[in-house]
């Protein structure tokens, strides 16, 4: 979603307050600022505080480093209200021609009315920002709420303009992995469950792996033999995956797995914990479909009961088709959507 508009004057920090007042004759105030240094120095610390549950590792400080690394501006933004603080990371790049635009993506708002509310409040409190800095032309959000009828049609009650999201889980599967380890295998859909006993008739070696440069390396070659061999979409060149890898392993976010079959490492994943949910971020394997569905199963099998043991309620596979799309053969990410829905067989759609 973005919103333009004309600025009138130039400010060094940006501060807009607005009151909205729901149904119910509640009021929300949220002033918009900049983070302090302190704030930052302890930006995921406070991000889970504020939005338990909310968390993504799109604003994550692992995430900011390395789009800093490749180019982009970081702004660290704190939404704030009455016994509420929602902070939010924005990527800034310039243009020539137009100024400066922000990138929200991952704004933590929960997925409830309070959301809808807050919705309005922060897409307010964006419009007096634009207003106030002549150089910023646009903010694009994307943020973690269900699509629905209802949602859409808010959207453009505020004045917003639908574009085309950016991030691969705008459409996903997600799986709730907090319950019992003994009943984690229940919550899995049927062909899920049959796929993974049968990975574990073949004994296959599935073990977290140490995040060395040799790891790094085979798990890039590995994507890029995915898809039959044709390699993943969008690739982007190996320095990109070395520093954004390198700066979730530092923080403890990390986790590289793989499956050996011969003492060969021929699948791997790279999951990323951040809070109580995480994302099943980056995939390879060996293009032979005979084994690597097999080999996939037993992988993810692995990861759910590691992500169980640390905490973790809810793990997001991270990229399907679109519901309206999930079988449609055509769809670039038909294969994933197979894949992750044999896990889960809801897809959820996010604005």
């Amino acid at each position: 979603m973005s919103q333009t508009a004309t600025l009138p004057q130039v400010t060094t920090s940006i501060e807009s307050e607005q009151t909205q007042t729901s149904k119910r004759g509640e009021r929300i105030s949220l002033t918009l600022r900049f983070a302090t240094d302190d704030e930052i120095s302890h930006w995921d610390d406070n991000v889970h505080a504020n939005s338990p549950g909310c968390g993504s590792f799109l604003q994550s400080a692992a995430f900011a480093r390395t789009k800093e690394r490749f180019g982009w501006t970081l702004r660290y933004l704190v939404y704030e209200g009455k016994n509420r603080k929602l902070y939010a990371l924005a990527l800034e790049r310039s243009t020539l021609t137009l100024g400066r635009l922000w990138y929200i993506t991952g704004l933590p708002i929960r997925d409830d009315e309070m959301s809808e509310k807050l919705l309005r409040a922060i897409v307010t409190a964006n419009k007096k920002a634009l207003s106030l800095a002549p150089t910023l032309f646009m903010i694009k959000l994307e943020i973690l709420l269900t699509t629905t009828d209802a949602r859409l049609k808010l959207v453009k009650r505020l004045g917003l303009q639908k574009t085309s999201n950016i991030q691969s889980n705008s459409s996903t599967v997600m799986l709730d992995v907090s319950g019992s380890p003994e009943s984690l295998i229940d919550t899995i859909a049927y062909r899920g469950r049959r796929c993974i006993r049968v990975s574990q008739r073949r004994n296959l070696e599935t073990r977290k792996l140490e995040p060395t440069l040799e790891t790094q390396r085979t798990m890039y070659e590995l994507m890029k033999s995915v898809n039959g061999g044709k390699g993943a979409m969008m690739i982007r060149p190996f320095k990109y995956y070395q520093h954004f890898w390198t700066q979730f392993v530092s923080e403890g976010q990390g986790h590289f797995y793989g499956v050996y079959e011969d003492g060969r490492l021929v699948t791997t994943a790279f999951v990323i914990v951040y809070g109580d949910s995480a994302t099943y971020k980056d995939g390879g394997s060996t293009p032979r479909r005979d084994q690597t569905a097999m080999h996939a199963y037993g992988l993810q099998w692995h990861i759910i009961q590691d992500l169980n043991q640390l905490g973790v309620r809810h793990y997001d596979l991270c990229g399907t088709p679109p519901s309206s799309r999930i079988t449609d053969r055509s769809h670039p990410y038909y294969g994933l959507g197979l894949f992750k829905t044999s896990f889960n067989k809801q897809v959820l759609d996010r604005l």
